[in-house]
């Protein structure tokens, strides 16, 4: 058996050095490819609450009586989370709302957005929307912690899931009406 010569050891250093480096280099796609997914099951499970919470909010100019009312979901946040929220909610109904989503920015007219929604790493803040006088109650929905000081649901992550803390006290200085249900499944109501 022939020895190897001092090209051929590095030949064969320089592919195992390539192997491993494949090899890490599938592994941290995989991994990222998981918290990848995992992230997006995180934000639609967030638009679905988003579809629920309609159903358990009385806006002031509404007749309760009135099902299917169209409701506007003002988004502020990266394409990704936008994209998930109209893929989720765009066009689509439950007992009482029907919903529109639309892309905001600061500076953007919200007189005829119901549900403002800052998703988690947005660039921007709910301080950024702040409302003029005039404006009809907005339902406000920030996504991380700490709460807003104008936010009225806040999501936040306990135990690997998804849940929700609420500022009863913001809603009803907005002229909004939650419901008992809603927040009996909140984590906690200040």
């Amino acid at each position: 058996m022939g020895t190897m010569t001092g090209a051929s050891v590095s030949a064969v250093r320089t592919e195992k050095a390539w192997s491993i480096t494949r090899i890490t280099l599938l592994i941290v796609l995989l991994l990222s490819t998981g918290v990848t997914q995992a992230q997006s099951a995180e934000q639609q499970i967030k638009a679905a609450f988003l579809y629920h919470f309609c159903s358990y909010v009385q806006w002031p100019e509404r007749d309760p009586s009135i099902n299917h009312a169209h409701v506007t979901v003002g988004v502020a946040g990266t394409s990704k989370a936008i994209r998930l929220v109209r893929e989720t909610l765009e066009g689509r109904s439950n007992k009482k709302c029907v919903f529109h989503v639309r892309t905001i920015k600061p500076g953007d007219d919200l007189s005829d957005v119901q549900m403002l929604y800052i998703a988690q790493k947005s660039r921007f803040t709910l301080e950024d929307f702040l409302e003029p006088p005039n404006t009809p109650p907005i339902l406000t929905i920030t996504d991380g912690e700490p709460l807003s000081n104008n936010s009225m649901i806040n999501f936040v992550i306990r135990d690997d899931h998804v849940r929700f803390v609420i500022s009863k006290s913001r809603a009803n200085q907005a002229g909004l009406k939650l419901s008992s249900e809603l927040l009996a499944v909140a984590l906690q109501v200040n």
